[in-house]
């Protein structure tokens, strides 16, 4: 007793001298209050006020920053000031240093400690309390990670270059309550989701035209983008509200502003729940209900930044301007009481305002333990009251029945039912805690609560349940689980005739696990819709779950695993059920299940999603021998490396807000009906769809994907070969993006595609009977940059259109005039022309039958005087250019077979037109098929 009665005297002491500490050096104390830069003078300007709001002298101010400063952010543990540097790629970084103290009075300066090398262009800064690392985001989507501790460099990966080969990114901001980061790609117009410890993608969000800025509110758990607009377009600037976390939706309609087209700023003050807009004035809205409370008749605000004196006394709003900052007190509401405008040496790009500051965990007793049991954490910053504050255990968060009490340095909680072993954080506001250097303190191993084993062949229900004495059905064994109790089940056939009664439901929290060699085997047999019902935190390991022999007890009607929560399924196998997993998270449900190395065959629908907002996890499983292995619904979906095969109509059906599907094997999907779809992926009109990685063969059809209006598409780097159809066919009024995959041996097209905006680049398409088939009746644009097209049978790429008026139909760029063309070599028609226009630029056409021919009122335009086509058109077996149309091809400034055709020694034509007919010939440059037809060198 007198032991464990001194070690908390020895931590209390402890504690008091360390808050002495970092009150002192630490991250709980700032001597200023907002900090503010002008990329035009280059000038960082630090601001610190009294406890009387008077404003106070700081020393050093203003302090030179690099070249194109972008973003700035203040760093509360390291009490650091970072500044990204677009036009020298640095940032710079700024430290609070402690000068002299007195009994009445400390001083401090600020002091620039260097600058950090980074990557090209740097456009935003942030700074990841959770993991302790400064974040720098780059405009090519790069984003270098750095530690909070040393600023060593932690770690660099273009995040947004799977989704878009060519992103524009504009800002980031990080969610320590959800462990997220969340980036804007103008590009794209879109958010991003991101996993903060993996950076893993999780979520792609649709945002309108031109987003800008980002900022997350943590009170009310909304992250805030901002978009700049399309003046041509007459779409207006404005500010859009989204749910925070992973399913990442829209909560309102966005809030439009007037004139003018730029990016609007926008600040948030927790203490009054207060958001401010920057508009040309100031608009101010109540956060929660979005009602216009005020409007502040400022100049063009540049930036905005809220923050409060000494983080305890009054909060001040801080409206960045042309050459100067004013300055408010906000009282609430509408009340805000002017206190002062400064001149600034230019204008106030951007401004980072001192917040909460940041917790600390100093000790925490014990460190293991059951549910339900008593924690203490000692520590720093935690607040008087708890109000939004979180304790998480492993990621899972207490209750507030959890929680005993609550102080600025003392917090008892009881472990919650659905913690995990793993690291204990308290997140005050958008802080959290982090492990000291070389310190176990906040790691917490989570003891289950009990043991449970089953055995079918050696239990008895009338036992205790220990591995001596087992129960004998899962049915009672689940009656008795407790959340985090662990059932271990030997191996056997749990069905009807032991007892077993469906569905087996596995209540919250609890795991069920094979035990030993082998899996156990569920036999499902009706009653009963579902043989498993999963509950919330609940999960599976090693187990079988099959329908019984005797089909007429119609559970081939049935569902294997059923949940409407977050569960977890591993090691798993499932067949013979009308769906083998049914996940679904209904209308309003937020659920982020996970299935993981099962195997699922002989099924209607191998796993089903259903639910608004359903995060599903579907990694490294075996589905075989379905109609459909995986049809999908949801808010975010992840397909992950998984080996879909043998299957009867879709491999995967996408459908739903966002798919991803990654590094996946899809193959031999083939129905023996030839009406039917055999398809490896199908569908996506409205869902945000990403296809990367993929392995996509023998399948009838490799990809079948729509894409409507308002949605984007992205397949990028799969392999699809050997399909008895079209390698991708893709359809639809929206947008795609055909990146770095290649596409061979393909029966048909290796790539049909009949929708109105889509992106080709960097493509290898090969030995397929037509290499790209281009066809629509209404207008379509299609651009086509660096991809190679050899070795098809037919066409290397055939544009075919048939709409009402030749004038407004279908149009492909083939290149482009002042950048890359592509490669077309060794296919039967390089590219072949009808009704339709195509701009062919830069483009190398080596060794086809026929280089470029133009049919049916094809017309094609090849390059001008003004504007030389650039094409270097050598070696066809038969012609170069074949006009078969009545038009006139315009083809100037192009590189030819020298000395053929009167073309010179180095394959060029002088001005001039060439009217026809010129019979076609092997080995000549050109033909014309029509008395009419004309070709303009």
């Amino acid at each position: 007793m007198m032991k464990n009665f001194k070690n908390i005297c020895q931590t209390l002491i402890g504690l008091v001298l360390l808050g002495i500490i970092f009150i002192a050096q630490g991250c709980s104390y700032s001597p200023f209050e907002a900090f503010l830069i002008s990329k035009e003078s280059k000038k960082l300007t630090v601001l610190n006020y009294d406890d009387n709001k008077e404003r106070l002298d700081v020393e050093g101010s203003p302090f030179d920053i690099g070249e194109g400063a972008e973003d700035i952010i203040y760093d509360p543990r390291h009490r650091r000031v970072y500044v990204a540097n677009s036009h020298e790629n640095s940032v710079s970084v700024f430290k609070m240093k402690l000068i002299s103290e007195s009994t009445f009075q400390r001083r401090y300066v600020l002091q620039e400690l260097e600058k950090i090398s980074t990557g090209e262009e740097p456009v935003a800064v942030e700074v990841d309390t959770k993991n302790n690392l400064v974040l720098v985001l780059h405009s090519d989507g790069t984003l270098m990670r750095f530690n909070g501790k040393d600023l060593t460099l932690n770690g660099e990966k273009n995040i947004l270059r799977d989704l878009n080969f060519t992103p524009e990114a504009a800002d980031l901001t990080y969610d320590a309550r959800h462990d997220l980061i969340y980036v804007l790609d103008k590009g794209i117009d879109a958010m991003l989701v991101f996993d903060g410890a993996t950076l893993e993608s999780l979520n792609f969000v649709k945002t309108p035209s031109a987003p800008c800025s980002l900022l997350y509110d943590y009170v009310n758990d909304w992250v805030y983008v901002t978009t700049r607009g399309d003046e041509l377009a007459q779409e207006p600037p404005g500010l859009s509200v989204y749910r925070a976390g992973p399913h990442c939706f829209p909560v309102r309609d966005p809030i439009s502003f007037e004139l003018p087209y730029r990016c609007p700023m926008v600040a948030y003050d927790d203490v009054h729940n207060l958001l401010y807009v920057s508009r040309g004035t100031t608009r101010v809205y109540d956060a929660e209900s979005f009602e216009l409370i005020d409007e502040m008749q400022t100049s063009l605000p540049y930036s905005l930044a809220t923050g409060r004196i000494d983080r305890t006394g009054s909060t001040l709003l801080y409206l960045g301007q042309p050459g100067s900052v004013r300055v408010y007190e906000i009282r609430g509401g509408a009340n805000h009481v002017y206190l002062d405008q400064i001149t600034l040496p230019g204008p106030a790009d951007h401004a980072a305002a001192v917040g909460p500051g940041c917790p600390e965990i100093i000790s925490m007793e014990p460190q293991e333990g059951k549910v339900g049991e008593k924690v203490t954490i000692l520590g720093l910053n935690f607040g008087d009251q708890q109000g939004i504050s979180l304790v998480q255990f492993g990621g899972a968060p207490v209750t507030a029945e959890d929680v005993i009490s609550w102080s600025d340095t003392n917090v008892q909680v009881k472990v919650p039912e659905m913690a995990r072993s793993g690291e204990v954080r308290v997140i005050i506001g958008n802080s959290s805690t982090v492990l000291p250097d070389d310190q176990s303190v906040g790691e917490f191993e989570v003891i289950p609560g009990s043991i449970i084993h089953v055995s079918a062949r050696e239990g008895s229900n009338g036992d205790d349940g220990s591995e001596a004495r087992p129960y004998k059905t899962l049915t009672y064994a689940l009656s008795k689980a407790r959340p985090s109790d662990v059932l271990y089940v030997h191996w056997g056939r749990y069905n009807r005739d032991l007892g077993e009664r469906f569905p087996l439901q596995v209540p919250d929290g609890i795991r069920v696990e094979g035990y030993g060699a082998g899996h156990f085997q569920i036999i499902y047999s009706s009653p009963g819709d579902y043989a498993v019902e999963l509950g919330e935190g609940s999960s599976v390991y090693n187990m079988s779950v099959f329908v019984e022999e005797d089909s007429s007890n119609g559970g081939t009607t049935a569902i294997g695993i059923f949940s409407r929560k977050t569960s977890y399924i591993e090691e798993t196998v499932v067949a013979g059920f009308r769906t083998g997993v049914s996940l679904d998270g209904g209308i309003n449900g937020e659920i982020s299940p996970s299935i993981k190395n099962s195997h699922i065959s002989a099924c209607e629908t191998g796993i089903k999603v259903r639910g608004n907002n359903t995060n599903t996890e579907i990694v490294d499983n075996h589905l075989f021998e379905n109609t459909v292995a995986i049809d999908m619904l949801g808010n975010a979906n992840r397909v992950i490396s998984n080996d879909i095969t043998d299957n009867v109509e879709m491999g995967v059906k996408v459908q739903g807000k966002t798919a991803l599907i990654s590094s996946n094997i899809i193959s031999r999907t083939q129905n023996p009906d030839p009406h039917s779809l055999g398809t490896g992926i199908w569908g996506g009109a409205i869902t945000h769809t990403i296809i990367h990685g993929n392995q996509i063969y023998n399948n009838e059809e490799g990809v079948f994907t729509s894409v409507q209006p308002g949605y984007h598409h992205f397949i990028r780097g799969n392999r699809v070969e050997n399909n008895s159809r079209a390698g991708l066919r893709v359809a639809g009024d929206g947008f795609c993006v055909l990146e770095q995959n290649e596409i061979r041996e393909n029966q048909e097209s290796g790539v049909y595609l009949m929708i109105a905006n889509s992106r080709f680049q960097k493509n290898s398409i090969s030995y397929n009977l037509d290499g790209i088939t281009v066809y629509s009746m209404t207008k379509l644009e299609t651009l086509l940059v660096d991809n190679m097209l050899y070795g098809n049978t037919r066409f290397g790429l055939g544009i075919h259109g048939n709409p009402p008026n030749i004038e407004e139909g279908v149009s492909v760029r083939v290149g482009e005039s002042d950048g890359l063309g592509n490669t077309i070599s060794n296919n039967g028609k390089g590219i072949y022309v009808s009704r339709a226009w195509a701009y062919v630029y830069n483009n190398t056409l080596l060794e086809n039958e026929w280089g470029v021919v133009a049919s049916e009122q094809g017309f094609v335009n090849m390059g001008s005087g003004d504007r030389p086509g650039l094409n270097t058109i050598r070696n066809s077996t038969h012609v170069g250019l074949s006009n078969s149309s009545n038009r006139t091809i315009r083809a100037a400034g192009n590189t030819w077979n020298p000395s053929v055709q009167e073309a010179d020694d180095e394959g060029h034509y002088p001005p001039g037109v060439v009217e026809g007919p010129v019979q076609p010939q092997d080995g000549n440059n050109y033909s014309i098929g029509s008395q009419y037809g004309k070709i303009e060198f």
